[in-house]
């Protein structure tokens, strides 16, 4: 019988500012935190990032988003480890609540979780918004806009690609953005004037995720 192999080598994904900033600290598993994190982002990168299907022993399973299915020792080959190190890893990961781990068929199964809390899904094209939904969104951004320019004593320029960039976030993150501005303009110090992003920019890149 073959055996499967599933790994996620085409496509591209993006990966949120949370996930590259986390930051692990080495321990029993004798892994530095540079180390940590850059299997941690290679985990992020080679697990599933659409549904799809595999056979495995002539039978159909389903590998979700976010979920790998495969052999330690192609783990171990991906990271550059022997076996017992990455097993040390993902025993690490798993008690801090990141991955779930299981095994099917004598495969190993790894599922990320919150996936789509670290890699940001492509936008998909959008039913068309009611008058009351785009009503709520600007209603929503002019909040935004005044409290921006208040905090952090930027100029209210580039309203119209502000706008834009807004419509295409999710409510959760239109109110992270409202939220983390003072935390953001704290970030920046005594003259963050001279240093903080136009709101656009503030948007675009995603600098309320802190």
């Amino acid at each position: 019988m073959k055996k499967i192999e599933h790994v996620a080598n085409e496509g591209f994904i993006s990966i949120s500012r949370k996930a590259m900033n986390m930051q692990f600290k080495s321990g029993k598993h004798k892994t530095s935190s540079l180390e940590m994190k850059g299997a941690w982002l290679m985990l992020l990168a080679y697990v599933n990032h659409s549904p799809a299907k595999l056979t495995i022993h002539d039978k159909l399973v389903n590998c979700r988003r976010g979920q790998s299915i495969m052999r330690i020792a192609k783990w171990s080959e991906l990271f550059g480890w022997k076996r017992d190190r990455t097993r040390r890893f993902f025993d690490f990961m798993e008690k801090e609540g990141l991955i779930t781990t299981s095994t099917y068929k004598y495969h190993f199964c790894l599922q990320v979780n919150d996936y789509d809390r670290w890699v940001l899904t492509a936008p998909q094209k959008a039913a068309p918004l009611t008058p009351e939904e785009v009503q709520r969104i600007e209603a929503h951004f002019d909040e935004f806009w005044h409290q921006y320019a208040r905090l952090t004593g930027m100029p209210k320029t580039d309203r119209t690609p502000s706008l834009q960039i807004w419509k295409t976030m999710t409510d959760e993150h239109r109110q992270e953005a409202i939220d983390n501005i003072q935390p953001y303009v704290d970030s920046r110090g005594l003259i963050m004037h001279m240093y903080s992003k136009t709101a656009k920019m503030y948007l675009k890149e995603q600098c309320y995720l802190l």
